[in-house]
């Protein structure tokens, strides 16, 4: 299960990050990040009524199925809670930063994240801090790393990657009370424009 809904989170996000490039590359009559927050908007206006029906155990069709599938057991009071949160932290990047700091950072968020947590829970045996594993840590890095190689060159990707990671190993929801979503795609394009 949390193989399949990792692997759903980086599609998600990759197609984020791709809607970001498309919306940026092409004459939409608007700018690229103008499309992007308008669409981000009309989310949060679409998404909390079905958020709230799915948690009362109503059927909605296309969301209740897939939220059957892709939520954790302590999720299911507020189906899509990660996705809201990780919408909310790129308005601010879309909003101060160039499209290509903002596709980068989420293409780089959504690797650290799936990488760390797959490699994490099932391979992970040296824990770091909580439920988070030394193997988690650096299948992060090196997949985000990697993955933005292509968009900043190996040295910047890489930095890039390990703060990205370190920010993961954080136990926000522990400490802070709050989901490493909220933070992700806003710190990645800050680092990224900071480097």
């Amino acid at each position: 299960m949390e193989f399949k809904r990792q692997l759903f989170h980086l599609f998600f996000g990759l197609l984020t990050a791709y809607g970001i490039f498309i919306f940026n590359t092409h004459n939409f009559g608007l700018g690229g990040n103008q499309i992007m927050l308008v669409l981000i908007g009309a989310g949060f206006l679409i998404f909390p009524p079905i958020s709230y029906l799915l948690s009362k155990g109503n059927k909605v069709p296309l969301f209740d199925e897939l939220a059957e599938q892709q939520l954790r057991e302590g999720e299911k009071e507020l189906p899509g809670k990660s996705a809201y949160l990780f919408f909310i932290s790129l308005v601010p990047a879309l909003i101060i930063f160039d499209w290509r700091i903002v596709m980068t950072g989420v293409v780089g968020a959504s690797f650290v994240d799936t990488a760390s947590t797959i490699v994490g829970f099932y391979k992970g045996k040296k824990k770091i801090v909580g439920s988070k594993t030394w193997e988690g840590f650096l299948a992060g890095l090196l997949f985000a790393g990697l993955a933005m190689t292509f968009f900043l060159g190996f040295w910047k990707a890489f930095a890039v990657a390990a703060i990205l990671a370190l920010t993961e190993l954080i136990p926000t929801r522990e400490l802070l009370g709050f989901d490493d979503n909220l933070i992700l795609p806003l710190a990645a394009s800050y680092l990224i424009w900071i480097l």
